[in-house]
């Protein structure tokens, strides 16, 4: 039962409704969109991503890790291992994170290096693995990237970089009138934190978009309070900056849990010319992955995963 509750909250969190402007959901109103998703069928075939993360501290040597994201089947999005323990985890871990296997290490849509697995272990609901990296790519804390055994995704040139001076500004002009016309209190805007804040250029008209999160919480110290998070997409609009997709949420934390999402990449899954944007999601004791789609002019969350759950 315990392991079904934590489930239940996470799908909650990475679940998110269509929107072009600012918006909030209630927990209530939050319900699991995964359009297309089924679970991964032996003989497990097709395009894998990962997504690759770096958990060391600077100066310290660097702990490469990499989850399974998706496998990309004829159009489908499956769920590489589902919610079933060893028996779906082993067979994957046996093809794919066998030690020495090689895959392309993307950053910003475009390739940037190699990783290179080196063991593999089970989490409470999917597969993980260590790798080394070579390549240019900045991942550390985050800052997170993607890997593929695909060998045309990610074909060009890598597009992110941390923000000038004057994109900085003018979207965080967008980020507090978005708190605010969610009636944020000024002495609560005092405490608001910008989490991973990135530049990239989703689809390739060479203007880049802004994609970034931001939170109010309590202290470090308290795990419980009220906390405020905003997932932010913000294009280019004459001197300033307008939401494409903005996810606000006003709710109290529950044994210090978050529901923040975070920027992990992008890349052109579907080879459409706007690239998809790969989200992490907090959830109660673990995590989860969401993969977000641009259709129609909006952008909506697509496919979701449980990333871990302990």
């Amino acid at each position: 039962m315990k392991t079904i509750h934590r489930f239940i909250a996470l799908t909650l969190v990475v679940s998110l409704l269509l929107v072009a402007s600012s918006f909030t959901l209630s927990t209530a109103q939050t319900r699991r969109q995964s359009a297309g998703k089924q679970s991964a069928t032996k003989p497990l075939a097709g395009t894998v991503l990962f997504v690759v993360t770096n958990n060391s501290e600077p100066g310290d040597t660097p702990d490469y890790g990499m989850d399974a994201l998706v496998i990309l089947d004829k159009g489908k999005y499956l769920d590489p291992v589902g919610d079933s323990g060893s028996d779906a985890m082993k067979p994957f871990a046996e093809k794919y994170f066998k030690a020495g296997n090689k895959y392309r290490l993307l950053f910003g849509g475009g390739e940037v290096g190699t990783a290179t697995v080196q063991s593999s272990n089970e989490g409470c609901n999917t597969i993980h693995s260590k790798i080394s990296v070579e390549g240019s790519a900045n991942i550390r804390g985050q800052i997170k990237g993607l890997a593929t055994n695909s060998e045309t995704l990610g074909k060009k040139a890598s597009s992110r970089r941390a923000l000038t001076a004057s994109e900085r500004d003018a979207v965080m002009t967008l980020v507090k009138n978005i708190y605010r016309q969610h009636q944020t209190p000024n002495a609560l805007m005092r405490s608001l934190k910008v989490g991973n804040l990135t530049a990239t250029d989703l689809d390739g008209d060479g203007k880049f978009e802004i994609i970034g999160d931001f939170q109010i919480a309590p202290n470090s110290t308290s795990t419980t309070g009220p906390r405020r998070d905003l997932f932010l997409i913000a294009t280019p609009n004459g001197a300033g900056y307008k939401s494409e997709l903005a996810y606000f949420q006003s709710y109290r934390l529950t044994e210090g849990f978050g529901r923040g999402i975070a920027f992990v990449d992008q890349l052109d899954i579907d080879g459409d010319g706007i690239a998809e944007v790969v989200t992490v999601d907090e959830g109660f004791d673990g995590y989860g992955y969401s993969i977000y789609k641009k259709q129609a002019g909006r952008w909506r969350a697509l496919y979701s995963v449980t990333g871990d759950a302990c």
